[in-house]
């Protein structure tokens, strides 16, 4: 049986350059420490130094009991900005949290987290203890992913006191999480979507231009739906750049703009016949006023708005409640559908990524290398679900042309 040493060695390139060898102990249940620095830059002085600190009884860090705080004293405040030590330790290395994201995660910690660990002290929470909670959450009822949410909350709690070296080890690491049994999101078939986005009959499904538009929008660009909220017409300048769209935030119900969900800009081509269509909206209006604002111009269209809007067409083009649900079609099946049918058309998944705003670890670097003018093919597949299929639509859209340039609707607002 091979013999393992009461820490382990493992190196790391410092900032400056440098390498320096760490060193992990193993608490009393066999897992990991925290990782402590030798400041030695050779592996065996490095071990000799362990060696030196086990023979005097000092290589496992001894933690004060008396110091210990409980799990709620601990967590009282670990997601609210301003005063989580934790909050603070992250946006210092360049990973700030977003404040829906934290307010979120500060909701479970309130509801769940605290009612069940708060009088404990941290160095009292076990392994099979969080188990015995975790499985009891999904007996209560709670979806797998709640259930996993939970876990995940509370596992960076703890892995943040061990940081901080409050613990020696996190139990919850030890914990898997549940299986996320997601359904499938459904996608519209061609055919439906362009029933459903045709400008020449648009008026036969949607009861509003702005509802019209923020549809086409998502199926066109595959922005998400806080992405269409959050647009406004200094995104869209087609004076400026009429072949373009610039997406650079996102739309919170509750605290309003905040970046996009990777927190980068991208741009997206435009082709002139969309550009037409968005521009009948109110492009008067001054440059901060949203595309799809909701009716007193202050804010973007409501998303439960969006979402009645869009069940309410589908029921239009024949696909009732029943069969919406059983195909699981949402509105963000709008951007599944987008990225589906760009992949149909043969466009490289590298320039999908792109526009869609998907990160993969292999296309980050890569992204840089297009121009948009290498994205024709995208405007390209724009083009194509504004193509009517039948002669009947043809002579349609033919008459409706000149109508392009007017805008539908004007919103009684003061020009910025």
């Amino acid at each position: 049986m091979r013999y393992r040493e009461p820490f382990s060695l493992y190196r790391r390139v410092n900032p400056s350059g440098n390498i320096v060898y760490y060193y992990q102990t193993y608490s009393p249940d066999g897992r990991r420490t925290t990782a402590k620095s030798t400041g030695l830059t050779n592996r065996a002085a490095a071990r000799s130094f362990c060696l030196k600190l086990w023979k005097e009884n000092q290589l496992i860090q001894k933690v004060d009991p008396l110091k210990i705080p409980t799990f709620q004293t601990f967590a009282q405040n670990f997601w609210i900005i301003g005063k989580s030590e934790y909050l603070k330790y992250r946006e210092q290395r360049g990973f700030p949290m977003s404040r829906s994201y934290a307010f979120n995660q500060d909701k479970q910690l309130q509801k769940y987290l605290i009612p069940a660990w708060g009088k404990k002290l941290l160095d009292q929470i076990t392994a099979p203890q969080i188990e015995t909670w975790f499985l009891g959450l999904k007996d209560d009822g709670l979806s797998h992913q709640t259930c996993n949410h939970l876990l995940s909350n509370l596992r960076t709690i703890l892995g943040e006191a061990q940081r901080r070296g409050i613990v020696l080890a996190n139990p919850a690491e030890a914990i898997k999480p549940l299986s996320k049994a997601a359904k499938t999101r459904g996608i519209l078939a061609v055919e439906e979507v362009k029933k459903l986005l045709s400008p020449s009959t648009w008026s036969l499904y949607w009861s509003d231009w702005s509802l019209y538009i923020a549809n086409l929008l998502s199926a066109s660009t595959g922005m998400r739906m806080g992405e269409v909220q959050a647009l406004r017409w200094c995104d869209f300048q087609p004076s400026e750049n009429p072949d373009r769209i610039v997406v650079t935030h996102s739309w919170d119900r509750k605290y309003g703009l905040k970046g996009t969900k990777t927190n980068k800009d991208r741009i997206i081509p435009l082709t002139p016949e969309l550009c037409r269509l968005i521009m009948r909206g109110c492009p008067e209006l001054g440059a901060e006023s949203f595309v799809t604002p909701n009716p007193t111009g202050e804010k973007p269209i409501y998303e439960r708005c969006l979402t009645d809007s869009l069940y309410e067409a589908l029921e239009k083009v024949g696909v009732s409640e029943a069969e919406r649900k059983e195909r699981n079609i949402t509105f963000h099946s709008w951007r599944h559908f987008f990225n589906t049918f760009l992949r149909r058309q043969g466009i490289q998944d590298s320039k999908v990524q792109m526009v869609t705003g998907h990160s993969s670890v292999e296309m980050t670097d890569h992204y840089t290398h297009f121009d948009l003018s290498d994205l024709k093919e995208i405007q390209d597949a724009q083009l194509d679900l504004l193509v009517p299929d039948s002669q009947q639509e043809i002579n349609e859209q033919k008459q409706m042309k000149h109508e392009l340039q007017k805008p539908v609707f004007k919103l009684p607002i003061k020009r910025l």
